[in-house]
């Protein structure tokens, strides 16, 4: 029975492995965002939610404004399921740059792999099954980030306003084979995001999953490592509406592969978001849409892909608490001693003359 057990941990502890990686828990590289899932997965010069700001790059939340929560539903693929939920709020203080206000953002990433049938035979000879999980996994983060400097830049008299963030993620991640096999192991995220806003320029990278390990029973497994670069452009061709276009490459360390990911998103009236993404170059390839739909402070996105191995749909709702804008602390005033005013002292009627008057009946009297 151990045996056995043993055979079938070692089973999915490969099968997760991505075309023969040597990397676990595959499933960190899947989006949880149907925004960037929708933009072939190119999101990390993005920075307009929580969601899309805490996973892909961690200094993508500096920009927030407002508070924002929200939840995300992922599934499709081999009855796996991945649930996220991310916040983040401005903080009620200047950052260490002294720019603007820290962020800070919290995130749960939960996933499950199906269930597994396990089979053996007891002593008796009778065949024996049990229906276990396959794989749960389970993270937590905590994000940081803040705007590190900002300042006009000047390239053959024109004038260029960039804003620089940088943002970091303290992660715990704990991974659970077959009910009965847990690993745990910590990670950090890093990223930097360049803007200019009158451009609509921006300008992401970021590193995912540093420095983590887990181990099963005996063996050792790196988290997958991503190193994602990518930039976008926003336009505004008529009032209310705007066109986005992203583009990114992501470098999956350990498992030595890579992908090229495009993104394009149509902004109609501030009502509706129409997306469409391609991913290439890694085995997984192929086309993505989605729709977003927001009333308000109410945001829906839904989103789905049609892969050349696995495909998957994800949905997710937010909400944005404009009415909680986060103001700075107030600067400590200086106290100012304002001296009383002194009274007028009206003149005496007996006053004295002046030296000039003397002189005015002086000559009077000659």
């Amino acid at each position: 029975m151990k045996i056995s057990i043993a055979i079938s941990l070692l089973f999915f502890s490969c099968s997760g492995l991505i075309a023969g990686g040597d990397s676990s828990l595959d499933v960190l590289k899947y989006d949880v965002s149907p925004r960037c899932l929708a933009m072939g997965g190119a999101c990390v010069s993005l920075g307009d939610d929580s969601m899309g700001g805490a996973y892909y790059n961690p200094a993508s939340i500096g920009s927030l404004e407002n508070p924002e929560a929200s939840f995300s539903y992922s599934g499709g693929f081999e009855k796996t399921q991945i649930n996220y939920i991310s916040l983040a709020s401005p903080l009620p203080y200047k950052g260490f740059s002294n720019n603007w206000k820290g962020i800070l953002g919290a995130s749960i990433f939960s996933s499950s792999l199906g269930k597994f049938t396990y089979r053996y035979i007891d002593p008796n000879g009778n065949v024996v099954s049990r229906n276990m999980d396959a794989e749960k996994n389970l993270a937590f983060a905590v994000s940081y980030s803040e705007k590190a400097s900002e300042g006009e830049t000047s390239i053959e008299n024109y004038k260029l306003f960039f804003q620089h963030y940088l943002g970091f993620s303290l992660k715990y991640i704990k991974s659970t084979l077959l009910e009965d096999y847990s690993a745990a192991t910590p990670a950090l995220d890093a990223g930097y995001r360049m803007v200019e806003p009158e451009k609509g320029f921006a300008f992401g990278v970021s590193m995912s999953n540093i420095g983590g390990k887990v181990k099963y029973v005996k063996e050792s497994y790196p988290l997958p490592q991503i190193f994602r670069a990518g930039f976008s452009l926003r336009s505004s061709p008529i009032m209310d509406q705007q066109l986005l276009f992203t583009a990114e490459y992501d470098k999956f360390i350990q498992d030595k592969d890579s992908a090229a990911k495009l993104g394009i998103e149509y902004h109609f009236q501030k009502i509706l978001n129409f997306r469409a993404g391609y991913t290439g170059i890694q085995e997984n390839k192929g086309f993505s849409f989605g729709l977003g739909f927001f009333l308000d402070n109410v945001y829906a996105d839904f989103s789905t892909s049609i892969m050349s191995l696995y495909s998957y749909s994800s949905f997710s709702l937010a909400y944005r608490f404009s009415g909680l804008k986060v103001k700075d602390l107030p600067k400590k005033k200086k106290k100012i001693k304002i001296e009383e005013e002194k009274k007028p002292v009206r003149k005496s009627t007996k006053e004295k003359t002046s030296p000039k008057s003397d002189n005015y009946d002086f000559l009077m009297l000659y």
